[in-house]
């Protein structure tokens, strides 16, 4: 539960319709999920004979420390600590306060506070005050999971395994739904290509490379499960390995089984049209066609 709970998140919901703008083939979007899947398991293998080896808390952590030593170990956990698994976090919080807003209408500030921005050299504009209450909801989520973890192991644990099944429960609610109602998808569907995109020679593989940045984001998490090494009481040397390789099998499964059920649902042109936001669309394409895509 912790390792298919930690990986899935927004990514199989946010990156598809993106991921469909830069491959424009159905076929070609499943592909690019298994082989994210694949070499996601291959890293898995690695990390699962690491953590048997190693069953300390702190996982990668221990990994770095034993095989480089402890300065390179210290840059790591801090990179982590300060960029890596906090940014995670905020984007996920981020994703998840967005959706929210399609159900409960959330407050905004005022006009003249939300226009308000700043530029910093080297990033770009910053509006603090700008989707206040979506960042507001996000930062509360942040909190009180920060709570949840720090009341105990056991307690957290509880909470991940009953979000981690609703999470798999709710994705093949969503298939079974769709395959038992009439007339909502057709199979045509997952074999026809786009009308106007045609990656084509090096803009196919950059195109390629694109997506699976995409995929790769959203089977990130797997390797979570070794920070808590050193929690495990019975047999971690051979629970570790278990739940990595079950949880990343289960998690790629689930992930082609919905990328079909978008395929079957949508045509790859309305799946790329029917991302978050229309903006992403239109910059997915203009950077497409700089990189030499056939747009008619």
């Amino acid at each position: 539960m912790l390792v298919a709970g930690g990986v899935i998140g927004s990514g199989i919901f946010r990156k598809a319709g993106v991921m469909a703008a830069q491959v424009g083939s159905p076929e070609v979007l499943m592909g690019v999920w298994l082989v994210a899947g694949i070499v996601s398991l291959l890293g898995t293998l690695s990390n699962a004979e690491l953590a048997a080896m190693m069953p300390h808390t702190g996982g990668q952590y221990v990994f770095l420390q034993r095989a480089y030593g402890p300065f390179v170990a210290f840059l790591y956990g801090w990179a982590l600590f300060a960029v890596i698994q906090s940014g995670s976090i905020a984007a996920l919080a981020f994703v998840f306060a967005e959706y929210a807003t399609q159900i409960v209408r959330l407050p905004e500030a005022a006009e003249p506070l939300a226009g308000f921005a700043f530029h910093l050299p080297l990033i770009g504009d910053i509006a603090p005050f700008k989707e206040l209450g979506v960042k507001g909801l996000a930062a509360t989520v942040i909190l009180l999971l920060t709570v949840v973890n720090y009341i105990g192991v056991r307690f957290g644990g509880v909470v991940q395994n009953v979000f981690s099944i609703a999470k798999m429960a709710a994705m093949l609610g969503l298939a079974l739904a769709v395959l038992l109602a009439p007339g909502v998808g057709q199979f045509a569907n997952l074999t026809t290509n786009s009308s106007v995109i045609h990656p084509t020679g090096l803009a196919w593989w950059a195109a390629i490379a694109a997506a699976l940045q995409g995929a790769f984001w959203a089977y990130d998490g797997w390797h979570k499960i070794t920070y808590i090494g050193g929690e495990l009481n019975e047999s971690p040397q051979r629970d570790l390995p278990r739940s990595l390789i079950l949880g990343i099998l289960l998690v790629t499964g689930l992930y082609l089984l919905l990328s079909a059920i978008y395929s079957y649902v949508l045509p790859i042109d309305e799946m790329a049209r029917s991302n978050w936001s229309r903006r992403t669309w239109r910059n997915a394409a203009s950077q497409a066609a700089v990189g030499g895509l056939r747009w008619r």
